[in-house]
């Protein structure tokens, strides 16, 4: 938009006057089609690159979210794993306790007399 205006606004100053114009301005904006060509070709490479950029970027964050959710499902199995090997070690343990105080319990029971209080 911006640089349709300074295109015509240069060509009507051609028109006008042959006065002392810059000779890069000249240059650049004495052909109106060349210059909206770049212009197209341009924003087609500047859209191109722009969502190649966002193809990277979301790229790297799946992968960054899928390495960070296995990795975080692989810590809980483990933790929960290791929680249930816990558990059976106490189990274990209290079975020992319980059944070491049993048989010491039935060793009183044999010694009481029949069981006559």
């Amino acid at each position: 938009e911006g640089s349709n205006t300074e295109i015509e606004a240069f060509a009507q100053s051609q028109d006008n006057a042959a006065s002392d114009v810059d000779p890069l301005k000249q240059r650049y904006l004495s052909n109106k089609e060349e210059m909206m060509q770049a212009m197209v070709n341009f924003n087609e490479v500047h859209t191109t690159l722009l969502q190649n950029k966002e193809d990277y970027m979301t790229t790297q964050m799946s992968n960054w979210r899928n390495t960070f959710c296995e990795s975080h499902r692989d810590k809980q199995y483990h933790r929960n794993r290791q929680r249930i090997v816990d558990i059976k070690k106490v189990i274990d343990d209290c079975r020992g306790e319980i059944q070491a105080a049993a048989e010491v319990g039935d060793e009183y029971d044999d010694n009481d007399g029949g069981g006559n209080y």
